[in-house]
């Protein structure tokens, strides 16, 4: 299979799974054979991408910590729990994702074009799963407002937006983006969505494209009538939507004592192994309040994986923001900045390595990376 064909497939598959529940039933054989066929895809690609010199430190962290993360499966998951396993397959789905991108980069098979057109496919994919997820949750409450996490994957879409080179268009899906993020009410989402937002507005503005001065006093007087028509139903939106405010002013959130029990559970043990190495793969909802997902990152790492699991996440986030020093296309470098406030962000404030919608993320990060392997080809260094 050519590359063209491959990458089409690659991204018909994650389109094809994102559509259960909407198109299709979730869960359902189509969704699982989808999931399945990528992984096996993914893993393909890490094997080709094996014979790569110099495959940057960061591609090699990443792969470490899906290994330790496997291994931690095998020996202390739970086989016959379906939560043990459907939390690996959204592990795999996610990060496994980013060797095929990594590797068409590195040998400039794959474009911004490609990405763009993929993140414009996938907006009213998403916004079709918005609906659908919210519509579902409305039932199972019997209740109007609701929170609906698929918000995040609107945040998800925002470095996407660096590749757009109209900033009018830019800038409208951004409002559209912003839009979805205030009716779904996920405070997490919005924190994120504002500040990259902010990330957004400045470098359209900073490096609006022109040949004179007069071209470009017309392109920041039409960006700014986009902006303030955008803000003018951004505002609609929100005065429509008061639940939102009252999540904000309203912290009910019993994450601060999950967060709570877990630190404590690791803190207070008597066990050097379970210090160092954590009390097993997704452990974490046994000593919850809620026996569910802490959601935080660090806190589930600490507890599942100990020091080692701890120093390891921190390692592989380093190592993705060291990456910063290489000479990207300035474009290119303000999504580098967004997908790190975005994972850090994320992983404060819910889950950024159990959660399946993060492939949006390791596309882009696929891409970054692997850019870096194909400008020192281009220098021949």
């Amino acid at each position: 299979m050519n590359s063209k064909k491959s990458i089409i497939l690659f991204f018909s598959l994650i389109i094809i799974y994102f559509l259960q529940g909407s198109l299709y039933e979730s869960g359902s054989l189509i969704s699982q054979i989808s999931l399945f066929i990528l992984i096996l895809f993914n893993l393909f690609y890490l094997f080709k991408i094996i014979k790569i010199k110099n495959n940057p430190n960061f591609i090699k962290i990443w792969t470490f910590f899906i290994s330790a993360i496997i291994l931690g499966f095998i020996l202390t998951g739970d086989y016959k729990n379906d939560l043990f396993i459907s939390q690996l397959k959204n592990i795999l789905y996610f990060m496994t994702a980013i060797y095929p991108i990594y590797y068409w980069s590195s040998k400039g098979l794959i474009s911004n074009i490609h990405l763009r057109n993929f993140a414009l496919v996938m907006l009213p994919v998403i916004i079709v799963s918005f609906f659908t997820s919210k519509s579902n949750l409305q039932i199972e409450y019997d209740r109007e407002n609701v929170v609906n996490n698929t918000s995040y994957l609107f945040v998800a879409l925002m470095p996407f937006l660096f590749l757009i080179k109209n900033k009018n268009l830019s800038l409208i899906i951004l409002f559209a983006l912003l839009a979805f993020l205030v009716i779904g009410a996920k405070r997490g989402a919005l924190i994120i969505g504002s500040v990259n937002t902010v990330i957004i507005l400045f470098y359209n503005l900073k490096y609006m494209q022109s040949k004179n001065w007069k071209a470009r006093m017309r392109n920041v007087l039409l960006f700014t009538i986009v902006f303030s028509i955008g803000m003018i139903y951004l505002s609609d939106i929100i005065e429509s939507n008061s639940y939102v405010f009252e999540r904000l002013e309203n912290n009910q959130s019993t994450r601060p004592e999950n967060y709570t029990a877990l630190f404590n559970n690791w803190y207070n043990s008597t066990s050097i192994h379970h210090i160092l190495f954590g009390y097993g793969y997704y452990s974490s909802p046994l000593y919850t309040p809620e026996k569910g997902m802490a959601h935080n990152d660090w806190l589930e790492m600490l507890n599942d994986f100990g020091l080692f699991g701890f120093i390891l996440y921190a390692v592989l986030i380093i190592s993705f923001i060291k990456l910063f020093k290489n000479k990207w296309p300035i474009d290119l470098k303000y999504m580098h900045i967004t997908i790190i406030i975005s994972w850090i962000f994320i992983s404060l404030l819910s889950m950024w390595v159990n959660n399946y919608m993060n492939i949006m993320y390791a596309i882009l990060m696929g891409y970054l990376v692997g850019n870096v392997i194909q400008n020192k080809r281009l220098l021949g260094k």
